[in-house]
């Protein structure tokens, strides 16, 4: 069965409790990441159209997809030994432990060209990092239970939108990305780091 809490406050007590009944909990999303959801939904909508009318295909595993990543089905079992799918995960995808681009660049037509400008993104970063040392802000306690404790990021997108005064601090960086037209995760663009331990 699966069960979901009103709003973020009942969330914890809701969790506790569906543990014992061996309900799939699910996380309350917050306001934004409910926007967020409602704009990809529309989308697809429009995408699915395209699909069906000039390919005869359906884009059910891009919608079990995101009722997987909104917490509204539970998490798949993984596929070999020391796969973990997250709540991002796309059915049908090939796991593997490494993607060695040279060899498909038919699927990351982007990546030589990052690899190439990489050089770009880390002095920007570097640079910034000797002006600031503080520039790293705690995530939050969510993100701590999804990664694990001692995660700090520095985001330049989240859920689909770029924070401008973060691009701001790295507008090499930001620029690079955008021109290259890479596919961006749905959690977005941050340099991260974790303590040690």
């Amino acid at each position: 069965a699966t069960t979901k809490p009103q709003n973020s406050r009942t969330c914890r007590q809701h969790c506790s409790t569906a543990k014992k009944k061996d309900i799939h909990c699910l996380n309350a999303l917050s306001e934004r990441q409910m926007q967020f959801w409602e704009d990809v939904e529309s989308g697809l909508d429009e995408i699915e159209g395209f699909y069906v009318k000039t390919k005869g295909e359906n884009i059910d595993r891009i919608r079990e997809f995101g009722k997987r990543a909104r917490g509204e089905i539970p998490l798949e079992p993984g596929y070999a030994e020391g796969h973990e799918p997250s709540e991002e995960h796309v059915v049908g995808l090939t796991a593997k432990p490494f993607w060695e681009t040279s060899e498909n660049s038919d699927l990351f037509p982007w990546a030589s060209a990052l690899e190439e400008k990489a050089g770009i993104i880390i002095e920007e970063f570097e640079e910034k990092l000797r002006r600031d040392q503080e520039m790293f802000n705690a995530d939050s306690v969510w993100q701590n239970q999804v990664m694990g404790t001692g995660w700090s990021a520095v985001r330049l997108q989240r859920l689909g939108v770029w924070n401008m005064d973060n691009c701001r601090e790295f507008p090499k960086t930001y620029e690079l990305l955008r021109d290259l037209n890479i596919p961006l995760a749905v959690r977005g663009v941050c340099f991260a780091r974790q303590a040690p331990g």
